[in-house]
């Protein structure tokens, strides 16, 4: 049976605290590990309608006891116009920005996990927007690049890239790796996230145990076929008629 894997967006000093608290007290609930990933130095406007959190890094290293954290970019803005290597987006955090903006991103992000004695080995590009220099700079400084369309972790060109397919708890019969954003999760969407963790809880993995393969031709084409129909999604959803 397929496993699954739960990933949740957008935590960091601005956040919808209440809800990430309960997100991951129903995690915790069920045991079940999943990656966190966190914005550190958030200037996105619209996550920072949510107020700032006092002491927020408490709560990161508190979570880090029972979940695995990942550098979500820096800043969370997206400024650049550069073409994603997965998916489609008219902005990006990386996208398109120099080499030397790219890697200052990265570098200065990790100091926050160095800072609060947290090992990290993904990284989640906000957005799902990253470029072949991101990936570079990602797998120099030993992270996993945590999207793309493959079935089964993979390994290509020396990078390692664990799979995000749905951002939903919905059509998750083939699914790999589910993505969520605690920050506008409504009542109806704990009550659907409770149960999707008891129906679901026999198929919930613990990344930390995940083993990373050589790709196969069969991953690269699920990869490539998957992504220009994302592609392709984005596209005609991002048209103004």
């Amino acid at each position: 049976m397929t496993r699954l894997f739960i990933r949740l967006d957008d935590a960091g000093a601005y956040m919808n605290h209440d809800n990430w608290i309960r997100a991951i007290a129903l995690l915790d609930k069920y045991n079940i590990c999943s990656t966190i990933a966190v914005i550190p130095n958030c200037q996105d406007a619209k996550l920072m309608s949510y107020g700032a959190v006092e002491n927020w890094k408490d709560f990161i290293k508190e979570w880090s006891n029972n979940h695995v954290l990942a550098l979500h970019g820096y800043n969370h803005v997206y400024e650049y116009d550069g073409l994603s290597n997965v998916r489609h987006k008219h902005k990006s955090e990386f996208a398109g920005a120099p080499q030397h903006v790219q890697e200052n991103k990265i570098k200065r992000g990790l100091l926050l996990f160095q800072e609060l004695g947290i090992d990290v080995q993904h990284f989640v590009a906000p957005g799902h927007s990253f470029d072949d220099t991101t990936v570079k700079i990602v797998s120099s400084f030993g992270l996993i690049v945590y999207d793309g369309f493959y079935p089964r972790a993979v390994k290509i060109n020396g990078v390692s890239y664990f799979p995000l397919h749905f951002a939903s708890l919905k059509n998750n019969l083939f699914g790999y790796s589910i993505c969520l954003h605690p920050n506008t999760m409504t009542d109806e969407d704990f009550k659907n996230f409770e149960f999707f963790l008891e129906e679901n809880i026999n198929r919930i993995g613990d990344i930390r145990d995940v083993e990373y393969y050589k790709a196969g031709i069969l991953d690269v084409l699920v990869h490539f076929l998957l992504n220009i129909i994302f592609k392709i999604k984005y596209f005609v959803r991002d048209i103004n008629f």
